[in-house]
């Protein structure tokens, strides 16, 4: 996800200060308790940082600390902790404390070029910790990064020796790997496929091939439908081959693509499912060698795309998510002129943030720091 930004643009932006913790409101409470927090993943693509939104005020923290301008975020309700995963070049895993102003605790290497993607918390002593540059995941003490083992998972790999093993969701006794099985370029290689391990052991339980190829997005558990949420971007230079599908994780049926990029009119690079009738995208748009992008609505039980709520000649909507109610939308705008985190009412779809709140630097992931992602 974050290599295709960076093929699609080039930001720059003038960065406040040295990076030591500008607040960008007047009124900040730097030790609130973590429940209701949002952590942002800010970055100019030479230079990241994070920051934090408070849910009910909107007050910001920005620049906490330095980090890799190319990282995103996770959290475990497990343990009730967040993370910064820093991928290439990074190839490290950040624990956060977000009882005490989301002050980093501890830092642990995952292999120099590993490029790790995701982290899944399933015990407090055992995670997974998928490498997009390696064959191989890495089974870690999630806080302390004590390494327990690997699991190999080569057997899944194109040409090229690298499954691409990307975003994870954690479920009872199992692990969800989405592997997108991509070239030297970037484009698909192979059939994507959501690969199932056994949460305990690391086992190989099941291979699910997926309706199309490179599925790219984080995975998410859809309340409205009761099944996980799966983006199949496949190729940036068509819209015949993406699309957005469920997957049942009672019986791991696949439900066929819902709606699809022709319907949508761009390539899928993120999407969410608020209800059976609402769903939002963000979508690509190649134009000769330039990307605008669109945020828009569609209706997951017809197949049809809605309203575009937004639109941009340029590539600029980076990441989005819904709040664990279901009820506002976030989307991370890294327009350069004016980058922000922008917030949308579901039941009507306006913008209710009066613009970009901004986080300083342009914000490229959003993590709510409540139990949403693993169930």
């Amino acid at each position: 996800m974050m290599r295709k930004i960076a093929r699609w643009t080039l930001l720059t932006i003038v960065i406040c200060g040295y990076l030591t913790a500008c607040d960008t409101t007047s009124t900040i409470d730097t030790n609130f308790a973590g429940a209701g927090s949002v952590l942002v993943i800010t970055s100019d693509w030479t230079t990241g940082s994070y920051a934090t939104v408070d849910r009910e005020t909107s007050a910001v923290t920005s620049d906490i600390a330095l980090i890799h301008s190319d990282a995103t975020c996770a959290y475990s309700p497990v343990i009730d902790v967040p993370f910064i995963v820093q991928r290439l070049n990074g190839d490290a895993v950040i624990v956060l404390d977000p009882n005490n102003g989301f002050a980093i605790t501890s830092e642990y290497s995952v292999e120099a070029g590993s490029n790790p993607y995701d982290i899944a918390v399933v015990s407090p002593d055992r995670a997974y910790v998928s490498r997009y540059s390696s064959a191989e995941m890495l089974v870690v003490h999630p806080t302390q990064g004590t390494v327990l083992g690997t699991v190999d998972l080569s057997a899944y790999a194109d040409a090229d020796g690298i499954p691409e093993m990307a975003y994870m969701f954690h479920h009872g006794n199992a692990v969800y790997v989405a592997v997108q099985r991509l070239n030297s370029v970037f484009e698909p290689a192979d059939q994507g496929l959501i690969v199932v391990l056994n949460a305990q052991t690391g086992a190989v339980e099941k291979e699910i091939f997926l309706t199309s190829s490179n599925p790219s997005t984080r995975l998410r558990f859809s309340e409205a439908f009761g099944k996980l949420v799966i983006v199949e971007t496949g190729s940036y230079q068509t819209l015949d081959d993406g699309g957005l599908e469920l997957l049942d994780l009672s019986d791991h049926s696949l439900s066929g693509f819902l709606i699809t990029e022709n319907d949508l009119g761009g390539n899928i690079t993120d999407a969410v499912i608020a209800s059976e009738s609402k769903g939002y995208a963000i979508i690509g748009i190649v134009n000769g060698v330039q990307v605008a992008s669109h945020l828009v609505s569609f209706n997951p039980t017809t197949g049809q795309k809605l309203t575009d709520l937004l639109v941009s000649d340029t590539w600029a909507y980076n990441a989005l998510e819904l709040t664990p109610d279901n009820q506002q939308l976030w989307l991370a705008d890294g327009t350069f002129s004016n980058p922000g985190i922008r917030i949308f009412d579901v039941a009507t779809d306006q913008e209710i943030s009066n613009g970009p709140i901004s986080v300083n630097l342009p914000p490229t992931a959003i993590c709510f720091v409540e139990s949403q992602y693993h169930r």
